[in-house]
């Protein structure tokens, strides 16, 4: 990324173009520059989306079994999902759905009938996701019911590993 200032190895500044009509110069340097830099304003959001840029939305993944998935019979298999949701699943999602990007990640969706059978069983259950991924994305923040949060304190992890579900 290049900012604006002095050039790193060169003796001079960086000019800035002049986008105002009839200027008489295409390029600012110095002292025009800078005022150019600093009179700078956001667009307004609506002339951004009308041009289709949008602020990309943060992601939420969520695992499938024990969270949507109710998980009632246990694994029968990456294809077999015979249980219903949990309840209040697809309220919890829709409302996630106004402010993040919701994506599913699971064990069974390192096949591709798992994720089919992932992405029937939401459709079944008119679930509304963002996407079902295959490999653990980047998020904000994951939910799953079987997770151990790290806090920076090995001793803790390890006892709440071997306590976890006893």
């Amino acid at each position: 990324m290049r900012l604006p200032g002095h050039h790193h190895s060169r003796p001079h500044f960086s000019r800035v173009w002049n986008d105002e009509p009839f200027a008489d110069t295409q390029w600012l340097d110095g002292h025009e520059a800078i005022q150019r830099i600093l009179a700078t304003r956001p667009a307004p959001v609506e002339l951004l989306e009308g041009l289709g840029i949008v602020r990309a939305q943060r992601t939420v993944c969520l695992d499938f079994d024990g969270v949507l998935h109710s998980y009632r019979s246990g694994w029968c298999g990456a294809e077999v999902i015979p249980d219903p949701p949990i309840h209040g699943t697809r309220e919890a999602v829709a409302r996630l759905r106004q402010q993040y990007r919701v994506v599913i990640h699971s064990a069974r969706c390192h096949t591709e009938g798992g994720r089919t059978a992932v992405q029937l069983w939401l459709q079944k259950h008119d679930i509304v996701v963002d996407d079902v991924c295959e490999h653990k994305p980047p998020a904000l923040v994951y939910v799953d019911d079987r997770a151990v949060r790290f806090q920076g304190n090995w001793d803790a992890a390890l006892t709440e590993i071997r306590e976890f579900r006893r």
